[in-house]
Protein backbone atom coordinates (compact mmCIF):
# COMPACT_ATOMS: atom_id res chain seq x y z
CA UNK A 1 0.00 0.00 0.00
CA UNK A 2 1.24 3.37 -0.88
CA UNK A 3 2.14 4.90 2.30
CA UNK A 4 -0.33 7.89 1.89
CA UNK A 5 -3.43 6.20 1.15
CA UNK A 6 -4.71 4.88 4.51
CA UNK A 7 -8.08 4.15 5.76
CA UNK A 8 -9.61 7.04 7.97
CA UNK A 9 -7.30 9.33 8.14
CA UNK A 10 -8.77 13.43 8.80
CA UNK A 11 -7.44 15.25 5.21
CA UNK A 12 -8.34 14.41 2.23
CA UNK A 13 -5.34 13.24 0.00
CA UNK A 14 -4.71 14.46 -3.44
CA UNK A 15 -3.21 11.72 -4.67
CA UNK A 16 -6.48 9.40 -3.22
CA UNK A 17 -8.33 11.92 -5.33
CA UNK A 18 -6.87 11.32 -9.07
CA UNK A 19 -6.88 7.54 -7.82
CA UNK A 20 -10.78 8.11 -7.66
CA UNK A 21 -10.98 9.98 -10.46
CA UNK A 22 -9.01 7.52 -12.18
CA UNK A 23 -11.46 5.14 -11.05
CA UNK A 24 -14.68 7.33 -11.79
CA UNK A 25 -13.30 7.52 -14.92
CA UNK A 26 -12.82 3.23 -15.54
CA UNK A 27 -16.81 3.43 -14.59
CA UNK A 28 -15.90 3.32 -10.64
CA UNK A 29 -19.72 5.11 -8.81
CA UNK A 30 -18.00 6.45 -6.04
CA UNK A 31 -16.82 10.52 -5.02
CA UNK A 32 -13.51 12.03 -5.47
CA UNK A 33 -13.20 13.26 -2.60
CA UNK A 34 -9.68 12.25 -1.23
CA UNK A 35 -10.27 10.18 1.52
CA UNK A 36 -9.57 6.39 1.29
CA UNK A 37 -12.18 4.84 2.91
CA UNK A 38 -14.23 1.26 2.53
CA UNK A 39 -15.92 2.12 -1.31
CA UNK A 40 -12.72 3.58 -2.27
CA UNK A 41 -10.86 -0.18 -1.21
CA UNK A 42 -13.87 -1.93 -3.23
CA UNK A 43 -13.61 -0.23 -6.24
CA UNK A 44 -9.67 -0.30 -6.50
CA UNK A 45 -10.20 -3.94 -5.69
CA UNK A 46 -12.97 -4.00 -8.50
CA UNK A 47 -10.61 -2.36 -10.46
CA UNK A 48 -7.96 -4.94 -10.11
CA UNK A 49 -9.82 -7.90 -10.64
CA UNK A 50 -11.29 -6.64 -14.18
CA UNK A 51 -7.82 -5.97 -15.04
CA UNK A 52 -6.61 -9.57 -14.00
CA UNK A 53 -4.26 -7.75 -11.27
CA UNK A 54 -4.01 -9.08 -7.35
CA UNK A 55 -6.87 -8.09 -5.61
CA UNK A 56 -4.99 -6.44 -2.78
CA UNK A 57 -7.41 -2.85 -2.37
CA UNK A 58 -4.38 -1.07 -2.65
CA UNK A 59 -2.21 0.86 -5.32
CA UNK A 60 0.18 -0.52 -6.30
CA UNK A 61 2.69 0.37 -8.99
CA UNK A 62 0.84 -2.36 -11.77
CA UNK A 63 -2.63 -0.70 -10.70
CA UNK A 64 -1.19 2.83 -11.02
CA UNK A 65 -0.02 1.86 -13.95
CA UNK A 66 -3.46 0.32 -15.45
CA UNK A 67 -5.19 3.75 -13.84
CA UNK A 68 -3.18 5.47 -15.90
CA UNK A 69 -1.24 7.46 -13.16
Amino acid sequence: MMKHMRMGKSKPSMFVMKVQKALIAKGAKIKADGFFGPMTRKAIMAFQKTHKLKATGHVDAATKKALGL
